[in-house]
């Protein structure tokens, strides 16, 4: 029986998904903790809500929600920030974000 060489796909099929880091930042660039973090699948409807924590960050949003576009938002009462979208991408073996992380800003 023939192994996956060192380095191939197959040796490093991980099944895992794809996290994107999600910064949220009030206007002077600041992490703003307890924002609410909404993403939703553009095909599915399938959405998670997370909240930031003290350095304004979540990794909640993964490609669980599905290969396709996802968007997102971030919220702090009457604060909004503007919709974000990120593109899963899924093989057998793995799922990646496109970008990678987002950094969200709220309105002022």
């Amino acid at each position: 029986m023939l192994e996956p060489e060192a380095g191939s796909e197959a040796a490093s099929c991980t099944g895992a998904p794809a996290v994107l880091s999600v910064l949220v930042e009030d206007e002077t660039g600041a992490p703003v903790e307890g924002a609410e973090v909404l993403a939703t699948h553009f095909g599915s409807g399938l959405s998670l809500l997370d909240v930031t924590d003290a350095e304004g960050a979540t990794d909640a949003v993964t490609s669980e929600l599905g290969e396709g576009s996802v968007l997102i938002q971030a919220t702090l009462g009457e604060r909004t920030s503007e919709l974000s979208a990120v593109l899963f991408t899924c093989t057998p073996c793995s799922c990646s974000a496109e970008p990678a992380g987002l950094s969200l800003r709220l309105s002022p």
